[in-house]
């Protein structure tokens, strides 16, 4: 329902589901390499080329139920990937500080 593929490899993974009348939403987090970066945003159907620089594309009230703070070190990006329901959109954002380690946040929503 969600469509977050977390790659192989990828650690410190953590994720956080909320429902309600309206929206149901997946919150998923997780740490993996440049190939994993790939591989997850070949999955969901975008690539890196897409990502744009400095796009905190997670808002402040998704921030605010996960306690993510995108104050580090960057550089960040970001992207929203738009679909036709009942397909999910999908906010992500990349964080690069450690080029060897880079840390994914992803908010997927679906509408019923």
């Amino acid at each position: 329902i969600y469509q977050v593929p977390v790659p192989h490899p990828a650690d410190q993974v953590a994720y956080y589901e909320t429902n309600n009348w309206k929206t149901s939403r997946l919150y998923v987090q997780f740490r993996t390499t440049d190939a994993g970066l790939d591989a997850f945003l070949t999955g969901v159907g975008v690539n890196r080329d897409d990502l744009e620089q400095g796009d905190l594309t997670i808002g402040a009230r998704d921030r605010s139920v996960t306690g993510w703070k995108f104050t580090g070190p960057g550089p960040w990006s970001g992207l929203v990937h738009r679909q036709k329901n009942p397909a999910p959109t999908q906010d992500i954002v990349v964080n690069r500080a450690d080029p060897a380690n880079l840390m994914v946040y992803v908010v997927s929503r679906t509408v019923p």
